[in-house]
């Protein structure tokens, strides 16, 4: 069938539907867009198979925001439930394709993904700005006032007072997380006092106007395909919240949400260590994002956050990450191992007998080793959280070594 004819086909099911004129233009230019690549591809509509149009959905989804890329496959998905109503294909290639979830409106909220490349190109001082808007749920008036002094170490966490939110048991403070507290302390270079971000004025703060161009420089190189303003950035953390489950109370305590006195009265008896808090772990999964490890890791954390899960399912995952880790990299040492079912012990006793770990280190494998046994033949009262926390926090840092390791 020749494209004239399909045109003509597309203008029928638009006459059929009866739009309003703008959505008229919307489904027009999606068709146009599928038929072309169609002629590309030497397919001809009604003959397309499901792996072609999943094809097609990926192609867009690589060239437009994931909402339009989303919006435009659907368009095609409604051409095709009209074509087999008339009559003119058999069965509908579409329908054996997951319709994909249109989130919130991207002014709310960015992806992960969306946010890694913000993220990735920002710099210097812009960095800063966006790091502390989107990973700290800070508003542009608490950014543009924090200070140098307001930095802390709390538990070996940097933490920042936050100017203007007061309550009970220290609720003016929010974590660093560490992707962004690097960046922090090489841009103050050893600067204690002072704005963070010193402004040009007689005031010596920096102008909101500022922080706004920040943001809508920041947006442009990211050409994520639509802009955001800093709101958006505020709000990604609690969105991205409720998307990847974080616990509730950790968001509560970073983004402020709330009266100061529901907030205290909901926060103030939790055990909420810094390493729980939203911002921790939204910075986390921006590191994690091009490392399987690093996924394997936050996932032993997620488990660990979840209150309904025993630490010892954390301690599985993480000493499982961990000896993988050595695993591989034995193996890439062309370091024999003749043990048919090696251990963590295994793996520490072979790298020691070559020098390639510390004792420091081969101790804390078997104390890993430990409680991995204790968890896995069901010795659940053995392991406590506490347990749980150090072995995901050492099996983090060690694996971190043996992967960065030449």
């Amino acid at each position: 069938m020749q494209r004239a004819e399909w045109d003509g086909i597309a203008q029928q099911f638009l006459n059929h539907k009866n739009y309003a004129a703008g959505t008229v233009e919307h489904y027009t230019g999606s068709l146009k867009r599928y038929f072309d690549w169609c002629e590309g591809q030497g397919i001809e509509p009604e003959n397309a198979t499901t792996g072609q149009l999943l094809l097609y959905r990926e192609g867009l989804r690589r060239t437009l925001a994931e909402n339009t890329a989303n919006s435009r496959f659907k368009n095609v998905r409604s051409f095709y439930e009209y074509l087999l109503r008339v009559g003119r294909v058999q069965q509908n290639p579409t329908d054996l394709i997951q319709p994909a979830h249109i989130g919130l409106n991207a002014r709310d909220m960015l992806t992960v993904e969306q946010l890694g490349r913000v993220w990735d190109v920002a710099e210097g001082r812009d960095r800063i700005v966006i790091g502390l808007l989107a990973l700290c749920a800070m508003g542009r008036d608490e950014v543009r006032s924090a200070r140098a002094e307001d930095l802390h170490q709390r538990h070996g966490v940097l933490t920042i007072n936050v100017r203007g939110r007061r309550g009970a048991n220290d609720l003016g403070w929010v974590v660093i997380p560490a992707v962004l507290a690097g960046e922090l302390t090489s841009f103050l270079a050893g600067r204690r006092t002072g704005f963070i971000l010193q402004g040009t004025g007689d005031s010596g703060i920096t102008s909101l106007t500022y922080i706004n161009g920040v943001v809508r420089r920041v947006a442009k190189k990211a050409d994520l395909g639509f802009s955001f303003t800093s709101i958006t950035l505020t709000e990604t953390l609690r969105s991205l919240a409720i998307v990847h489950r974080f616990s509730y109370a950790s968001v509560l305590r970073t983004t402020s949400h709330g009266s100061p006195q529901r907030r205290t009265a909901l926060v103030k008896n939790l055990e909420l260590t810094p390493d729980e808090h939203a911002s921790m772990r939204l910075g986390r999964m921006l590191e994690a994002r091009d490392s399987e490890v690093e996924r394997a890791i936050l996932q032993a954390e997620t488990l660990l956050s979840d209150r309904a899960q025993h630490p010892a399912a954390a301690v599985m995952v993480a000493s499982a990450t961990l000896e993988r880790v050595l695993r591989e990299h034995t193996a890439a040492r062309d370091i024999h191992v003749t043990k048919k079912d090696p251990t963590l012990a295994t793996y520490g006793s072979l790298l020691r007998g070559h020098n390639l770990i510390t004792v420091g280190q081969l101790r804390t494998m078997e104390r890993i080793l430990t409680y991995r046994n204790d968890a896995a033949h069901g010795w659940f009262d053995k392991v406590s959280r506490e347990d749980a926390v150090w072995t995901v926090h050492e099996a983090r840092k060690l694996a971190r070594d043996f992967v960065s390791a030449p």
